[in-house]
């Protein structure tokens, strides 16, 4: 049994002028990042994997204070890399080399690994821009035609699936396939939906691989369960964004267990609320969720 913490979208470095669902906390970073360190003291795990956006501007200080606090809770900490973790050039090339301890001992040059766990086989892929200059390098400036998948990453999928065939997969990317729900949010439309070509390969390449039993995904600050042919799709709110949500990941033989919880007391700290996006925190069934092998 292999029991996993993932959570996303923390932003080291932003303002609370940046974007997100409910009122972002950043001042209370650092408070957050005590409370999961307690928490992870408490609970015993086998790894914490990051879904990205783990710093705000992908800067060298940044960086530094990022490997600094994965390093101090005490069990390994991997990153999937998000679009701020990449947002200046050269960010990929300092992530590998000033983190390394993040990506374990068999990263891809574009930050890509696969960790063992047991019963299943977990892959970390990164999302890249094609209309960027640079490969993996992320701009609020340039036109974007949405994340993607280069063709080397999708052929390491490949061969991480045959290496590990009869074992099933947990794909984790920083990027949604899916929009949000109108079930979730209440629009008339679902909303957050991603962008660009590649999109729909992804998807395609998830359905034509059956071994893929879970997706994990952030960016969309917002904790939603989606069903695809078998598959189960979770993104997962933003870590500091109100109620401070992580997942706990349970993977023995029988099939992967999901719960939702919060390390941290949002009573404790009294943030703003935005009581028309209380959604953002998901429904009973985006929260816990059970899948059989």
């Amino acid at each position: 049994m292999r029991k996993i913490l993932y959570l996303t979208d923390s932003h080291i470095g932003a303002d609370t002028t940046a974007w997100c669902q409910q009122p972002c906390c950043p001042h209370l970073l650092p408070d957050l990042w005590n409370d999961l360190r307690e928490f992870v003291a408490a609970n015993p795990l086998d790894l914490v994997l990051h879904g990205g956006d783990l710093t705000h501007h992908g800067t060298v200080d940044e960086q530094r204070e990022a490997v600094r606090i994965a390093v101090g809770l005490g069990v390994p900490f991997r990153l999937c890399l998000g679009n701020h973790d990449l947002a200046r050039e050269g960010a990929l090339e300092s992530w590998l080399s000033l983190g390394h301890e993040l990506f374990g001992e068999r990263s891809t040059p574009s930050g890509d690994f696969a960790v063992d766990l047991g019963s299943a086989i977990l892959l970390v892929a990164t999302n890249t821009w094609r209309d960027s200059d640079q490969p993996w390098f992320w701009s609020l400036e340039e036109a974007l035609s949405g994340p993607v998948l280069a063709d080397r990453q999708y052929m390491w999928l490949k061969e991480q699936l045959a290496a590990h065939r009869n074992k099933p997969a947990i794909l984790a990317m920083h990027e949604t396939l899916y929009p949000l729900p109108p079930r979730l949010t209440g629009l008339e439309q679902p909303t957050h939906e991603p962008s660009g070509f590649d999109v729909a390969r992804t998807r395609g390449f998830v359905e034509e691989h059956d071994q893929i039993r879970l997706v994990l995904s952030g960016h969309c600050h917002a904790t939603c369960r989606t069903y695809d042919n078998g598959c189960v799709h979770l993104t997962t709110g933003a870590f500091f964004e109100p109620p401070f949500q992580v997942r706990i990941l349970t993977v023995d033989r029988n099939g992967i267990d999901v719960e939702t919880v919060c390390p941290s007391a949002v009573a404790k700290y009294n943030p703003p609320i935005d009581e028309g996006k209380t959604w953002t925190s998901g429904q009973p069934v985006d929260r816990r969720v059970r899948m059989n092998f």
